[in-house]
């Protein structure tokens, strides 16, 4: 089963996912949710995952910090970025840090899937 950290500082976005998307139909199971960056990278030094769905923008440090962080210490897994804003340079960061892809919020639950 492939494990997944949901990671947004607004609650309601992390439990929304967790009933949005249909993880075990896809063998993943969320095993962990942050409400920061700071929060999801202490998580991922110590666990493994191997998808993370993080909000881009969070107080303190960005969704893209925290994966650009993650990197350099070597964690490995895929990375879906989530955001409230069509900015072009979150887009080109997320690509240059190899997400899997950019979606807005509102999450469509097609594009999604």
């Amino acid at each position: 089963m492939h494990k997944v950290l949901l990671v947004d500082d607004e609650y309601m976005i992390t439990e929304g996912l967790k009933v949005l998307i249909p993880f075990e139909k896809w063998n993943m199971e969320v095993v962990a949710t942050a409400n920061d960056a700071e929060e999801a990278l202490d998580y991922v030094k110590n666990h493994p995952v191997d998808l993370v769905i993080t909000d881009v923008n969070m107080p303190n440090v960005t969704g893209i910090d925290f994966i650009s962080q993650a990197k350099e210490l070597g964690q490995d897994f895929a990375f879906i970025f989530v955001s409230g804003y069509q900015e072009f340079e979150y887009v080109k960061r997320g690509m240059e840090l190899g997400a899997k892809n950019y979606l807005l919020k509102p999450i469509d639950k097609v594009e999604l899937h």
